[in-house]
């Protein structure tokens, strides 16, 4: 239960721990070697000077003790460097960067300044380079925000050599990247990075297998020499080699064509966002060609292009989530990715999409240039990706990129912002009236970007309901080792600590409510606890005790009932109303499960503890669609009244609690199963 705990086990052991667990609860002794580090690192650079100062860099991290990751990366680094002193002065220079994995190669480019394309062209990454027989080599350009003829010669790389690599297969890949080591290929940093990587049939990650019987010399010396290869000329590039990357990017702009009569969204623009792309890295290599072969280079790349884009129409996407970037224009302020915040307190981190460098989301980040908004940013990831956003990835990206801004990564134009004024306005004519008792699910990302986040929302409710009214929010957490009859096995297992915000998982706004509001009261209950503000907050909390069935006749619901409270739905979903839970609980329905948890204690240790009629398995309602559910369907027909009203891109809904209560229970009498779904797969409602 400490903050940091970390070890492996072979394939081996962990099936026999996990045979072990399945036939009940499995003591076991880990010990622990992980520390944390803080404090600097070193790094090791080399230069091998050129007849010009402008750099090309080798990245290659020493500390993993891998046999392929990374040792194998420095020792070829070594050797590239021995054949390219061996072969004279090159044109440009060679630096070779020894450094922690990511972070090191990023603080030591910080090291240097902000934008170093003045005086680095380009770096190639030695991570995993071919050792392995069988294996993959698989071809990364850099992303493509910083123009690099790095990435034409991985495509001569492969046009040459795929026919010849007989005992292992060669891919390209189609798009650059900014996955892992190749993040210095960020615009703001200006060190596109291209990566030869190889895959093997069987990934061994582990260092226990990879002992040196696991590499393969004959291959291991194929892989330093394609990487000297790539390195030499890129070092001492020539003018033929634009004659060799012409006509590959003529290939290109028709390989896209074809792609985009896939019924590809926005085909007109996407085609000349890849001219674009084209003309740039054309341009590069006017570092060692003349004028006159690039303007007739870029000549015959233009009449290709007019071939290509022939009839293509003009149209874009549109939806709600896209349609609300469009008034968003960001802008980098600060150089390098945000990978992990490292300038915000722990406790005010938040993850970003894609790990930030593992999809779509890098593309964003590094296309930025305070002119674009961010709906078109979007759609350039997209073409560079080949990936399609749904409106749910295109949400999290406009929640990270405003995130980012109020935290001072970024600058934001347009930030089609709602106000606290706006709240307040959308919440009376909803019907929330003075001295109200509101039950809040709240979703702070359903709405776009509100002014003050988590904080207006709060503030907004209580001015709604006024001096004599209550607000209650969940403050639901996961202690749990086992939900009825099955084992947790989910990596937000925490032992209950009420002291820890962060363990809430119903939303940003009730945290924020502990953490902000000294006067809010909390329920004492372990994993279904609720905390709020207002007159009759104490009251309704008093009753609700640690080990209680967590929707018992003890919980805030039945002071909720007997005070006429009303259900708010602040952009969340119906799949939220937990208070149908309650109605089971009363009804004593026979699905309803034990739960065992786990209590941190004030001396550090942990406890457990069992909860009686807890919620284990599914329900109908828990659908995105909860509106469609069986319940809610017979309700509305019913004659239950949801009133609704829409907030930017969000919506409000509110329920009286006593009509859900009334109705919901003549539903369940009548049917005890109506809040249980129809699907044959599902083993916990078929069963029940």
């Amino acid at each position: 239960d400490r903050p940091f705990i970390g070890f492996s086990v072979t394939p081996r052991t962990g099936d026999i721990i996990r045979y072990a667990a399945s036939r009940g609860e499995l003591r076991a002794k880990v010990e622990c070697d992980g520390i944390r580090y803080a404090g600097d690192l070193p790094a090791v650079t080399a230069l091998i000077p050129g007849k010009k100062e402008e750099e090309i860099w080798i990245l290659a991290h020493p500390y993993e003790p891998l046999a392929d990751d990374d040792t194998c990366g420095v020792i070829a680094a070594i050797e590239t460097a021995r054949q390219i002193m061996a072969a004279g002065t090159p044109e440009y220079s060679l630096r070779l960067v020894f450094a922690m994995e990511m972070y090191g190669f990023a603080a030591y480019a910080a090291s240097l300044g902000n934008n170093l394309h003045h005086k680095v062209i380009g770096g190639v990454n030695f991570d995993t380079p071919l050792c392995t027989a069988g294996a993959i080599l698989d071809l990364l350009p850099a992303g493509p925000s910083v123009p690099f003829y790095g990435n034409a010669l991985l495509r001569i790389m492969h046009e040459e050599f795929a026919g010849y690599a007989d005992d292992f297969k060669i891919k390209l890949e189609h798009y650059g990247s900014y996955i892992d080591d190749q993040l210095l290929s960020d615009s703001t940093v200006g060190i596109p990075t291209v990566w030869l990587v190889s895959y093997c049939k069987e990934k061994f990650w582990h260092n226990s297998e990879q002992t040196p019987d696991f590499l393969d010399e004959e291959f291991f010396a194929k892989g330093c020499a394609l990487n000297t290869a790539l390195v030499y000329h890129l070092l001492n590039p020539v003018p033929e080699l634009l004659d060799k990357s012409l006509p590959l990017a003529l290939s290109h702009l028709q390989d896209e064509r074809k792609r985009i009569n896939k019924n590809t969204n926005a085909p007109a623009e996407r085609m000349r966002h890849v001219l674009r792309r084209e003309r740039e890295m054309i341009q590069d290599f006017a570092r060692f060609c003349s004028p006159e072969q690039i303007s007739d280079a870029l000549k015959k790349l233009d009449a290709a292009y007019q071939e290509c884009s022939r009839d293509l129409a003009e149209s874009i996407p549109h939806s709600l989530w896209r349609d609300y970037a469009e008034g968003m224009i960001p802008a980098r302020i600060e150089t390098g990715f945000p990978y992990d915040l490292a300038k915000l307190p722990a406790r005010k981190r938040f993850p970003l999409p894609d790990n930030v460098i593992y999809g779509p989301f890098a593309n964003v980040l590094s296309n930025m240039d305070g002119s674009k908004t961010l709906a078109q940013l979007i759609r350039e990831a997209e073409y560079e990706t080949g990936k399609e956003l749904k409106d749910n990835e295109i949400k999290k990206y406009i929640s990270a990129v405003s995130s980012l801004a109020d935290h001072g990564y970024l600058a934001l134009q347009n930030r089609n912002e709602l106000f606290c004024n706006d709240l307040v306005k959308a919440l009376q004519e909803l019907g929330v009236c003075q001295g109200d008792l509101l039950f809040v699910h709240s979703s702070l990302g359903a709405f776009g970007h509100i002014h003050g986040g988590a904080s207006t929302i709060i503030q907004a409710l209580i001015q709604a309901v006024g001096a004599n009214g209550t607000l209650l929010f969940p403050t639901f957490t996961r202690p749990y080792i086992r939900l009825g009859d099955t084992l947790n096995k989910f990596y937000n297992y925490r032992p209950f600590d009420p002291a820890d915000p962060g363990q809430i998982w119903t939303g940003t706004v009730p945290q924020v409510l502990l953490e902000k509001y000294p006067d809010a009261k909390r329920s004492r209950h372990i994993t279904h606890s609720w905390a709020g503000l207002g007159a009759l907050a104490e009251e309704c909390l008093k009753d609700h005790e640690p080990c209680d069935p967590p929707v018992s006749l003890s919980s805030p619901f039945t002071k909720g009932v007997h005070y006429k409270g009303k259900v708010l739905h602040f952009g969340s979903g119906l799949n939220a109303t937990t208070f149908l839970h309650y109605m089971e609980d009363i009804l004593d329905l026979p699905y309803l499960d034990s739960a065992v948890c786990t209590i941190k204690k004030a001396n550090g240790m942990a406890e457990r503890v069992m909860i009686r009629k807890h919620l284990p398995g599914d329900r109908d309602f828990y659908r995105k669609d909860a509106e469609n559910s069986k319940f809610f369907h017979a309700a509305l027909k019913a004659g239950l009244e949801i009133k609704s009203i829409t907030l930017g891109t969000g919506k409000l809904m509110l329920m009286d609690m006593n009509q859900l209560f009334e109705i919901g229970m003549k539903l369940l009498e009548k049917d005890p199963r109506i809040l249980l779904c129809d699907d044959p797969q599902c083993l916990f409602c078929r069963r029940s």
